[in-house]
């Protein structure tokens, strides 16, 4: 015969009672074990009262049968109720069988296990806190409980345990901050606003210094900001308001190496809220860091740079913070401590006042910086672009040496950049561009850097021949603005002098021609051409005109604007051993045409110098001679018959410059040697299109010869 179990100290009415169906019965067995328990607890008896304690768990709790874990949760909380201050020693024995039952499939145990915890909590107080993460667990699942009672009832246990947690100092934040780094991802919106309501209570506490731990849970926090539901949307935001209060109170506290790595990451979301809040972050990072912030100018950079083009209103906020993040990081790059401030404040236009940083770049890294930075010139939109040229320029100016050394990473982009639809990024890259040719010594024509920077436009361009008449002169005149223009033309002559693709010299020629002509930036070095007072300025001529020699008519310009006529009549008269093509014939209209420009008043008035304008009238005749009677031929007939032949050598002549200092220099120009350099160049060019002809003779014979087969 099967003993009966032993149930003692309950009795046998009781335990009938406790596993009714009927909640009144139930209830009034736990009326008689909270008696009980409250006599135990007076008489001290612990043996009897843990034993109570195990038959409600083990004989009602665990039970397969609802009723009895029904039974047994109240029969728990009456139990602890009983005992009053004294459930503190039996927290252990209280708490894990009523968790247990948060999981049960049925939702009336899931409820009354609720209810059963709520009064153990209510009673034990702050002897809870020990298993708190255990609670935490249980509560993160039932505030999400399909069943409205429980939810109802979880939200009230979780209330009484923030209150609890309030009051006291007992509370392990370290022991905490695990498994809230863990839930913290939970999906489920209920969950979300249950875990950032004690987010938001922890941080009100300052005893538990919240701040430390930050780390560990904002990467989780900003991933609410993507919930759908805007309540959650809001709280997530709240919460993080007051963190970054905390951060702004007590900035020694916290990880900021880890907190840029995770707002970096969230700062190139494509959710909108999301990124704004990241790069507001950021923001706030770099103000309260200051150059500590530095290691990571790279990712910062790939990140909120994007968000400089944003144009769409929602996206205002973001881009706001961007470009302040953007401005306030490049004030924080130190300079390099060989570059004197003044250079720097001057270039940059700084206030001579200005703090700058010298000396110390090791957690600045130069080349991930500029290649974050040029990874944006090839994807951003405009207002991206600006902001990485105006990065690169400034990292030449201040870190010029320390840049120098990535060449190879930015120089082909920039070059790359010269391609742009948008003039203003065009003229960006120049600058930047400018800034790498140059250095202290730009005043010296064998500066290295600008040889090499003007050895790579061409190569670009003659790579690019497609966009040679498009940008060609617009990037020369915006080079000439930047840098010295007598070493521009001074540098790309002595380029062209050597240069082997005789179809792209001659543009280039050409090119050079019509900017130092009719470019108003250019003005300064037409004036020194045009007299030839130094040394200097006859060996850029004889640079130029050795490089001119490519284009015939470029020579011949070159040789009026400086005013060697005579010259100019011997190039004319040799035209007749040229090809007289229709280029040749296109660009003498050109010349024509730029005579009668402003820039050629002074040769004009030329022609009323009867004593010294025979060779620069028979120049002018002899290319009548070559054009065909078009509008332009008779451009020019009409001037040459307005020449007087016999007006007086005193008139006007006072006003033409024709010093002894301009003779002097004019006999350091070898004119022989010039004129043979210039045959020597046309040869090359006839030759050419022999060989050309030839081959396209050849091609279709060729053609002619397969049709046939």
């Amino acid at each position: 015969m099967e003993r009966e179990k032993d149930y003692s100290p309950l009795s046998s009415a009781c335990v009938r009672a406790l596993s009714d169906k009927l909640y009144d019965k139930r209830k009034a067995a736990a009326m008689e074990i909270e008696k009980m328990a409250r006599d135990l607890a007076q008489a001290s008896n612990t043996g009897l009262t843990k034993k109570l304690i195990k038959v409600l768990s083990e004989e009602f709790v665990i039970s397969q049968n609802p009723n009895n874990k029904k039974g047994g949760l109240i029969g728990l909380a009456a139990t602890a109720i009983g005992l009053g201050k004294d459930t503190s020693y039996y927290v252990n024995d209280l708490v894990n069988p009523v968790i247990s039952c948060f999981v049960d499939p049925d939702s009336r145990v899931r409820y009354y296990s609720c209810e059963a915890l709520y009064n153990i909590v209510k009673v034990a107080r702050e002897s809870i806190l020990p298993h708190f993460n255990d609670v935490f667990d249980a509560l993160c699942k039932l505030v999400a409980d399909t069943d409205t009672t429980v939810k109802s009832g979880a939200e009230a246990l979780d209330r009484l345990i923030q209150d609890i947690v309030a009051e006291g100092p007992l509370f392990d934040v370290q022991a905490f901050i695990p498994m809230l780094r863990d839930r913290i991802y939970s999906q489920n919106p209920f969950t979300r606003q249950f875990i950032l309501s004690w987010i938001k209570l922890l941080c009100g506490i300052p005893s538990l210094e919240m701040i430390n731990h930050l780390p560990e849970v904002l990467d989780g926090i900003l991933l609410i900001l993507k919930d759908e539901n805007i309540d959650i949307k809001r709280s997530a935001e709240a919460t993080l308001g007051e963190l970054k209060y905390g951060i702004i109170k007590n900035k020694d506290a916290v990880d900021y190496h880890q907190l840029a790595n995770i707002l970096v990451l969230h700062a190139k979301s494509s959710d909108i809220l999301l990124q704004q809040t990241s790069v507001s972050w950021i923001s706030q990072l770099i103000k309260l860091y200051g150059v500590k912030m530095l290691p990571y100018t790279a990712e910062i950079l790939s990140a909120v740079l994007p968000c400089l083009s944003y144009s769409e209103p929602p996206k205002k906020a973001a881009k706001e913070d961007a470009m302040e993040v953007e401005q306030n990081l490049l004030k924080l790059v130190p300079a390099e401590s060989e570059v004197s401030i003044d250079t720097v404040t001057r270039k940059l236009n700084l206030p001579s006042t200005t703090n700058l940083e010298e000396g110390n770049l090791e957690p600045f890294d130069t080349r991930e910086v500029a290649f974050a930075l040029t990874q944006q010139i090839g994807e951003g939109a405009v207002n991206t672009k600006a902001a990485v040229f105006k990065w690169l320029y400034h990292l030449q100016v201040l870190l010029p040496s320390k840049m120098l050394q990535h060449i190879d990473v930015t120089f082909p982009v920039l070059l790359h950049s010269l391609k742009d639809d948008s003039d203003q990024v065009v003229i960006l890259a120049l600058n930047v561009l400018a800034e790498i040719g140059t250095t202290e010594h730009a005043k010296r024509t064998d500066n290295i850097h600008l040889q090499q920077l003007m050895t790579s436009l061409l190569e670009f361009f003659a790579k690019e021949r497609g966009l040679l008449e498009e940008r060609w002169i617009f990037v020369i005149r915006q080079l000439c603005i930047l840098v010295d223009a007598e070493l521009i033309f001074a540098n790309i002559g002595q380029i062209l002098e050597k240069e082997s693709d005789l179809d792209f010299a001659n543009q280039m020629a050409e090119a050079l021609s019509t900017i130092l002509l009719t470019a108003p930036e250019l003005f300064g070095l037409r004036d020194k051409i045009k007299y030839l007072r130094t040394k200097e300025s006859c060996e850029l001529f004889c640079t130029l005109y050795r490089s001119f020699s490519h284009n015939p008519i470029a020579a011949l310009s070159l040789c009026l604007l400086s005013q060697n006529y005579e010259h100019a009549k011997d190039l004319v008269m040799y035209y007749t051993n040229l090809d007289i093509t229709l280029d040749l014939l296109t660009d003498i209209d050109r010349l024509v045409q730029l005579i009668e420009s402003p820039v050629f008043a002074f040769l004009r008035l030329e022609l009323l110098r009867s004593d010294q304008n025979r060779a620069l009238v028979q120049t002018l005749y002899g290319l009548l001679m070559l054009l065909p009677q078009t509008e332009v031929f008779h451009l020019l007939r009409r001037r040459l018959a307005c020449v007087p032949f016999h007006v007086s050598s005193g008139q006007l002549s006072k006003d033409v410059p024709r010093s002894e200092e301009r003779e002097i220099a004019n006999l350091s120009i070898d004119f022989e040697a010039l004129f043979q350099h210039f045959h020597s160049v046309t040869e090359q060019h006839k030759k050419r299109r022999e060989q050309n002809f030839e081959s396209e003779l050849l091609a279709k014979s060729m053609s002619a010869v397969n049709f046939r087969t």
